[in-house]
């Protein structure tokens, strides 16, 4: 597959610090006025509780507001509007999962523990916090163990952000990619999409993201 164009890459650039310039926003809102974020963040939430797919109270509280607002936008981006012709809300629970999971793998990554349930949880949502579990708690080396075995081979295109990850969180990434979007298909690529970008956002709260490395060619 051909690698992406100047304008490409710089289009995702551009996107990606205008998402982490929104996050920051959001969270500094949240700690202002936290009644009213958690108001906000529990109505994004509820479609995930009522389906028993996803919950959004498992990032830990130093990531959830960012990730809420940002995890909302790109629900909008991708599933677009209802009276579009391509609105798809079936990719709602998906999106989020992705982008929960991508939020805990990183904050695991700089010391932070996910808000995991101890008991059984109803429907997706065991399958979720089962998952969770299996890469954080019982096999945390599982995603860069599966880059090493295979390197190169993720079935997408890496999207141009990924060369900005802090390497402490890029390779577990790139391993979440090939267990959540592992096939060539619109719906994996736009899956891949947001485990990337919410991994970035996440990753941007501890350290700096390397934008002009990305811009030299840095290998991802």
């Amino acid at each position: 597959m051909d690698a992406f164009d100047e304008r490409e890459q710089s289009e995702a650039f551009m996107r990606l610090r205008e998402l982490i310039a929104v996050g920051r926003r959001y969270d500094l809102f949240a700690q202002n006025d936290p009644a009213q974020a958690a108001v906000q963040i529990e109505e994004l939430n509820a479609p995930g509780l009522e389906g028993n797919v996803w919950d959004l109270r498992w990032v830990p509280s130093e990531l959830r507001a960012k990730i809420a607002r940002v995890s909302s936008i790109l629900v909008d981006d991708l599933c677009r509007m209802p009276g579009d012709p391509t609105h798809d809300p079936a990719l709602m629970d998906p999106i989020m999962w992705a982008a929960i999971v991508a939020a805990c793998v990183v904050a695991h990554s700089y010391g932070l523990s996910p808000n995991l349930p101890t008991h059984p949880q109803p429907g997706r949502l065991d399958v979720l916090a089962r998952l969770l579990r299996w890469l954080i708690l019982e096999q945390p080396i599982a995603l860069d163990t599966i880059v090493r075995a295979r390197p190169n081979r993720l079935p997408i295109q890496q999207p141009p952000i990924v060369a900005c990850l802090p390497l402490r969180v890029r390779h577990r990434l790139i391993g979440l990619a090939h267990i959540m979007a592992g096939v060539a298909d619109p719906v994996h690529v736009k899956i891949a999409t947001v485990i990337f970008i919410i991994g970035a956002v996440a990753a941007e709260t501890f350290e700096s993201l390397n934008f002009a490395g990305a811009v030299a060619g840095s290998p991802p």
